[in-house]
């Protein structure tokens, strides 16, 4: 186990560092994904995290999307938990073209396998996009997530987008998780957005996220 662990941490640092600076001497897009969270509600059925998200454009400096709000957990099932929640933001469209969005989801992650050392899991969410203005519709997505939950640990992941004409993007990366409590830690990594030609170019994104928690009651 400790070799997997030092070697899936080698590859998160790969994918943290090489890919994004390949991409920058190529003259790639590199943009960034910033999160923050804490949990508000930390029982052991239901869980409730405030959450903030802001991203920024290739020049890696001028904010480009943010959205904040809330999502519920429930675990009524030992390898299954519900999810539902909602998101509101605002995001540039075009040079100086700012619209507004609310978003509705709902669905469910799967353990798919658990140790004491190890995760992967199953996440499949239905989305609704309520844009002002704009138009509205629906995304579907589906990821894989594989962790190593030590102190630090290593994740790596994929997630599948569609909507009702088909497929979007896919957003594979890696990076690593450091745990200072049970119920808070940092997240640094790299993430490949493969977008379809509807959606413009590929994407090389730099991902941070950062949880603050309470134990659970």
């Amino acid at each position: 186990m400790n070799r997997i662990v030092r070697v899936l941490s080698r590859c998160a640092f790969a994918v943290a560092l090489i890919f994004p600076a390949a991409a920058a001497l190529r003259a790639e897009e590199v943009w960034t994904l910033h999160g923050f969270d804490y949990g508000l509600i930390r029982t052991k059925r239901i869980e409730v995290d405030l959450h903030t998200r802001f991203r920024t454009n290739q020049q890696m400096t001028n904010f480009q999307q943010g959205r904040s709000g809330a999502v519920l957990r429930w675990s009524v099932y030992s390898r299954f938990t519900p999810i539902g929640g909602y998101y509101f933001g605002r995001q540039e469209d075009g040079r100086d073209e700012w619209t507004k969005f609310h978003r509705v989801f709902g669905g469910g992650e799967a353990l798919v396998h658990g140790s004491k050392r190890m995760r992967l899991t199953s996440r499949t969410l239905v989305e609704r996009f309520i844009a002002v203005p704009g138009i509205d519709f629906n995304r579907y997505r589906q990821r894989l997530r594989l962790s190593l939950d030590g102190r630090v640990g290593p994740y790596l992941s994929s997630e599948w987008f569609f909507d009702a004409k088909g497929y979007l993007s896919a957003r594979h990366g890696g990076g690593v998780r450091w745990k200072w409590r049970s119920w808070s830690w940092v997240e640094a990594g790299y993430l490949y957005d493969d977008r379809s030609p509807k959606l413009g170019p590929k994407r090389h994104m730099i991902v941070t996220q950062i949880f603050f928690g309470q134990p659970k009651q």
